[in-house]
């Protein structure tokens, strides 16, 4: 039997959320760092939203850009 968790067995995320990078050798999460170029891409969803965009027009967008 697999554990697809994301979740390992010592408490630490195995994958980082989006928008965080988990450097080589991190042991807790503690250690993620943020993924410059997820910020700007977060960065660029909100403001979407701020100007109205719909969900389905900002993942349109996304899909569009290869995100």
């Amino acid at each position: 039997m697999t554990n697809d968790s994301p979740i390992n067995t010592f408490g630490a995320l195995s994958l980082p959320p989006y928008g965080y990078a988990k450097p080589l050798g991190a042991k807790t999460d503690r250690q993620l760092r943020k993924d410059p170029e997820a910020e700007r891409i977060i960065r660029a969803v909100f403001r979407r939203i701020e100007k109205g965009a719909s969900c389905s027009e900002v993942a349109d967008w996304l899909n569009q850009h290869g995100h």
